[in-house]
């Protein structure tokens, strides 16, 4: 089983956990392209090291660490090096009370240090899963009741952001809606076509894209464009005009017009002012 999905009842809010990357290769690696997820994501590095980028900051991330990533942030992983395994948790909650505030609070100083005893929970957790004994459900709710209470309780309070998006409970659609929106290099598609992978009217699916990130499509898919855009410029040496044909731009005008729009900066004076600043 490579994904296993509990729901758990934490001071009487309902919190939705899904385990990913358990049993594939992927366990032992990070090859995902730059994405945003409609969730919180926790990933635990349990041996080797690697970098992850979140927006626009690099975090080394070695052994006994973990980071959280705020739902709606772009990152990737890189530079993963060779024994490294890894455990990565998904969060969906609810808009208030005391989870929301933490983890809010958890995701402004992203990179923390895990005790012996939480890395010892985590391992157990993964040994369970490959169980087939009694009582297996059990303990991996337990595993993940301390895991995640002892990483929340860690945390100081800190009060709710008005704007935190709300995560709702049914999240699957959210998960294709964010691998439709970063499922670069390919083409990012139309409205139509996500609306019609989802069977939904694009009524239906405004609705939804407004409820959970606040933004129309055009909105969600220029943000989505203009980040992967500046990720390329700030990473790597590509002309510009290839970046406007990576990020589906037909024109380099247009490119030029809407990164400016957007970053307030033409696409070279980003890169020039980024050199600048390493």
């Amino acid at each position: 089983m490579e994904n296993t999905s509990v729901t758990l009842t934490l001071a009487g809010e309902p919190v939705h956990i899904s385990l990913i990357a358990l049993l594939s290769s992927d366990r032992y690696t990070w090859r995902t392209r730059r994405h945003c997820n409609a969730e919180y994501e926790l990933h635990i590095i349990l041996s080797g090291s690697c970098v992850m980028e979140v927006e626009d900051k690099a975090y080394p991330l070695p052994s006994g660490t973990a980071v959280v990533v705020a739902p709606n942030c772009f990152h990737n992983a890189r530079q993963v090096s060779t024994s490294f395994e890894r455990l990565s948790i998904s969060l969906t909650i609810g808009k208030d009370g005391h989870m929301a505030d933490l983890l809010y609070r958890l995701s402004a100083s992203p990179i923390f240090q895990l005790t012996e005893t939480q890395l010892e929970v985590c391992r157990q957790l993964l040994r369970e899963i490959d169980n087939t004994d009694l009582y297996q459900t059990e303990l991996i709710h337990a595993c993940l009741t301390t895991l995640i209470v002892t990483i929340l309780r860690m945390v100081k309070r800190h009060p709710i952001s008005d704007d935190l998006p709300w995560i709702r409970e049914n999240y699957l659609p959210y998960n294709i809606i964010d691998m439709f929106f970063s499922s670069w290099p390919a083409p990012i598609g139309t409205e139509q076509d996500l609306a019609r992978l989802l069977h939904l009217s694009r009524r239906q699916l405004n609705r939804i894209l407004q409820q959970h990130y606040g933004m129309s499509f055009r909105e969600k898919s220029i943000r989505a464009r203009m980040d992967y855009a500046a990720w390329l410029l700030r990473t790597t040496h590509h002309r510009i005009d290839d970046i406007s044909s990576m990020v589906n731009y037909t024109t380099e005008s247009s490119f030029y017009s809407a990164f400016k729009k957007y970053f307030g900066m033409t696409p070279k004076k980003y890169r020039d002012l980024y050199s600048e600043n390493k």
